[in-house]
C-alpha cells in the first residue's frame, strides 16, 4: 500500500514538473523578450533625441536614423510631431527617406495619438516629391499602411512615372487586395488577374496559405484570384534532372493556395483537387515530388487517407529520380515521400 502511494506521489510530481517547467520557461522567455523590447524602445528614443539635437545632414545622422528604425521608436504624439517638423526642415535625400520610414511607423490602428490623418497626408504629399528616391520611399511607406483612401491614386502615379516596376506595382496591389472593402476587392482582384503577374500571384498565394484569408474574399474576388493563380503556374527549369528548390517551394505554395480557393466539402478541403492535379499524365514529375515533400504533404495524405491512391504518383517520381541519379535533392525528396507513405495505415 505504502509503495503504491509513493509511486502515485512520484508520478504526480513528475507530471507537475513536466507541465510546470515548460510553462515557467515560456514565461521567462516572454519576460526576457518584453524586457529586450522595452530596452530597445528606450534606446531608440534616446538616439532619436540625440539626432534631433545633432547637426544632421551627415552620414552619422543617416546611420542614427537606421538604428532608430531597427530599434523601433515608440509611437507617441510627441515623436510624430517631431518627425513631421524634421521632414519640413532642410535635410539630405537619404535623411528624408529615413524620416519617411520613421513617420510611417508612427501610424497605428485605432489612432491613439490622433495623428494618423496627418501622417497619411504627409506621405501622400512626399510621394509626389521631385526627388525620385524620396517619392519612391514615400509611396511604399504609404501603400504598406494598407488599403487607405488614395491608395490607387498614389500607386498609379508612381507607376505612370516609371518610379515602380510592373512587379512592384502589382505586388503592392496583391498585398492589400484581401483587406480592401468588398466593393473594391473584386476590381483589384480583376486587375491582378488581367495582369497575369507571377510576383503578385506569389504574394497572394503566401497570404492565402498563411491564414484564414480566403474567408475575407468576396465571391467575385475569389473567382478572379483563382483565375490569376491558374494563369501563373510556376515551372521548373527546362533542363531535365535539375531540381530547383526555390521552384519546388513556389510550386507547392501555388498549388496549395489554388486548392484552398477551389476548396469545397465535396473535394475534401481541396485534397481531391490537388491529387487530381498530381495525377495529370502530363505533369512535370518534379512538381509532384515538390508538393508531396512540402509542408502541405502530410495534410494531403491525411485527407485522402488511402495509401493505394498515391501508388501511381509515387512510382512516377521514383522513376524520374532514378533516371537522374546525379540529383541528391530529388533522391532526398523521394525518400521523404516514401517515409510519409509508410506511416499511412493502409
Amino acid at each position: 500500500m505504502g509503495a503504491n502511494i509513493t509511486f502515485v506521489v512520484k508520478a504526480s510530481l513528475a507530471i507537475f514538473l513536466a507541465l510546470a517547467i515548460p510553462t515557467a520557461m515560456a514565461q521567462l522567455a516572454g519576460a526576457r523578450q518584453s524586457s529586450e523590447t522595452f530596452a530597445n524602445a528606450a534606446r531608440a528614443q534616446n538616439v532619436f533625441d540625440q539626432y534631433k539635437l545633432s547637426g544632421r545632414r551627415s552620414a552619422a545622422a543617416e546611420a542614427q536614423l537606421i538604428e532608430i528604425l531597427n530599434l523601433r521608436l515608440p509611437r507617441s504624439e510627441a515623436n510624430t510631431i517631431a518627425i513631421r517638423n524634421l521632414l519640413a526642415s532642410p535635410s539630405t535625400p537619404n535623411e528624408q527617406i529615413g524620416l519617411i520610414r520613421l513617420l510611417a511607423t508612427q501610424y497605428e490602428r485605432g489612432n491613439p495619438t490622433g495623428k494618423n490623418q496627418l501622417i497619411i497626408q504627409d506621405l501622400r504629399v512626399l510621394s509626389a516629391s521631385a526627388e525620385s528616391n524620396v517619392a519612391r520611399a514615400a509611396t511604399f511607406a504609404f501603400t504598406r499602411l494598407g488599403y487607405l483612401p488614395g491608395f490607387e491614386e498614389v500607386l498609379g502615379n508612381a507607376f505612370k512615372t516609371s518610379m515602380l516596376t510592373q512587379d512592384e506595382y502589382f505586388g503592392e496591389i496583391a498585398h492589400v487586395v484581401a483587406f480592401a472593402p468588398s466593393s473594391d476587392q473584386a476590381r483589384l482582384a480583376r486587375a491582378l488577374r488581367q495582369s497575369k503577374n507571377s510576383y503578385a500571384a506569389e504574394i497572394v498565394a503566401m497570404q492565402i496559405n498563411s491564414a484564414v484569408l480566403p474567408a475575407t474574399w468576396s465571391t467575385e474576388a475569389r473567382g478572379e484570384i483563382g483565375l490569376l493563380l491558374e494563369a501563373t503556374e510556376p515551372v521548373f527549369p527546362q533542363a531535365a534532372g535539375l531540381y530547383d528548390l526555390m521552384a519546388a517551394v513556389r510550386y507547392a505554395n501555388w498549388l496549395n493556395a489554388l486548392a484552398t480557393v477551389r476548396a469545397s466539402v465535396l473535394n475534401k478541403e481541396g485534397a481531391e483537387f490537388i491529387l487530381n492535379r498530381l495525377n495529370d499524365p502530363g505533369i512535370d514529375s518534379r512538381k509532384v515530388m515538390a508538393f508531396l515533400d512540402s509542408e502541405y504533404g502530410p495534410k494531403l495524405f491525411q485527407l485522402i487517407g488511402e495509401k493505394a491512391r498515391f501508388r501511381v504518383v509515387f512510382e512516377k517520381i521514383s522513376l524520374y529520380s532514378n533516371q537522374h541519379p546525379q540529383s541528391g535533392d530529388m533522391k532526398e525528396a523521394v525518400a521523404e515521400v516514401a517515409a510519409r507513405l509508410n506511416q499511412m495505415p493502409r
